[in-house]
């Protein structure tokens, strides 16, 4: 696990889940996580400031590769030789698609503006130890604020060892409360150790506690991103939204590469962010995470509150 620690430092500066490697604070565990390579808030890479991008080639109709400016799959154009004496019919095109980095690029400009938003993140890890984390809420920026129900499932893979843990959670700022059996299903007060899922702490996947309205920036020295395209038309939580596709390259301890593929699902109507999916593999391991987060109801009014100690209520 020392040996991927880079990537928990350069995983801070990127979009994804809201869980956040926090290897400082894990606890011991008993069948370790090897969830190395975890994100933080949307706004965080607002707007790709401080990542080297590299823009994947066209692939062409015929399935070769063509070097081009553009993200654009454009396929090539074709016409049939023809007698003389026959008119020659007029090439015709495939579909073009939006520049993938101008489609990101809309897409955290709409998001630095956005209030409040309900989420689902879920992460399935396979190996060894198999987990299963679903997170189920709403969040607000300006101030930050979430809450949220929290159902985590830990098994070893070809045994009936299975732990689970189940707990609601409610952060405004930096104050933290949490609600399940330990403390009778009442609101008491908590420190990020409780709220933390098999060594990972939930959080706010729309912006951090300190990062305000605009977003803390990737900064310089992260991850490189490479082959960005627009993979095109799809559907994502019953909304039309384009398929941005591209790998970000991590660095660990010993120089060595390691490829994460993520996705973004953007709305085509309106650049609205529905949902984010990446995938991490750690063969030496053979351990696979692939985590997926969805957004919905933007901008609907949601308040907050810090719960009374002791009470039951919201």
């Amino acid at each position: 696990m020392k040996s991927l620690a880079i990537l928990a430092v350069a995983a801070v500066a990127l979009i994804g889940g809201l869980f956040t490697n926090a290897s400082a604070q894990r606890p011991a565990l008993a069948h370790p996580s090897y969830r190395m390579v975890t994100m933080l808030a949307p706004r965080a890479l607002h707007p790709l400031s401080g990542i080297t991008v590299q823009r994947v080639p066209v692939l062409m109709a015929d399935g070769t590769a063509q070097p081009t400016t553009t993200s654009t799959p454009l396929p090539t154009t074709t016409s049939t030789p023809q007698p003389t004496d026959t008119p020659t019919p007029t090439p015709t095109t495939g579909p073009s698609y939006p520049d993938a980095l101008t489609v990101l690029q809309s897409m955290f400009s709409v998001l630095a503006l956005v209030k409040s938003v309900h989420f689902i993140d879920a992460a399935v890890q396979s190996g060894d130890v198999a987990l299963k984390i679903k997170v189920t809420g709403d969040a607000t920026c300006n101030p930050s604020a979430f809450m949220a129900s929290v159902v985590a499932t830990s098994s070893v893979t070809g045994t009936s060892q299975v732990s689970k843990k189940t707990f609601k959670v409610i952060q405004v700022k930096s104050s933290i409360f949490i609600k399940d059996k330990k403390t009778r299903n009442k609101w008491e007060p908590a420190k990020l150790k409780d709220i933390t899922v098999f060594g990972f702490p939930a959080s706010n996947p729309l912006c951090s506690p300190s990062s305000g309205s605009s977003g803390s920036g990737s900064g310089t020295g992260g991850p490189q991103a490479k082959d960005v395209y627009n993979a095109g038309p799809t559907t994502f939580a019953g909304q039309s939204v384009w398929d941005i596709k591209l790998t970000l390259v991590f660095l660990d301890s010993n120089g060595n590469e390691v490829d994460v593929p993520v996705e973004y699902f953007v709305g085509q109507s309106h650049p609205l962010l529905y949902g984010y999916k990446q995938t991490f593999t750690d063969t030496t391991s053979n351990v696979t995470d692939v985590e997926t987060l969805t957004f919905s109801k933007y901008g609907e009014k949601i308040k907050i509150k810090k719960p009374k100690p002791g009470s039951t209520q919201p």
